[in-house]
């Protein structure tokens, strides 16, 4: 039996991961508004630059702010087992 758009089958193949997440929906984190996380990362456009080296900032900042969240929860987690 072929699995084709026209057939259906019992079973579904199940998705890659990247496809998965290629379907949450996200915020915007300056406008607010929802939508796909490939659209916020490709092709959204609100007051945000497509010029290289802003981009290249923008980015840098974004990367800049998640590894210190990660360092704060490490630390956190550090203290919880000393107090232990």
């Amino acid at each position: 039996m072929s699995n084709t758009e026209d057939d259906t089958s019992d079973e579904e193949m199940p998705q890659p991961p990247c496809r998965v997440a290629e379907k949450y929906v996200v915020e915007c984190p300056m406008c607010k508004r929802r939508m796909k996380i490939k659209t916020l990362r490709y092709t959204h456009v609100c007051s945000r630059s497509f010029d290289p080296m802003a981009r290249a900032l923008e980015q840098n900042t974004a990367a800049a702010a998640a590894l210190k969240h990660r360092m704060a929860q490490l630390e956190r987690m550090k203290q919880q087992i000393v107090e232990r």
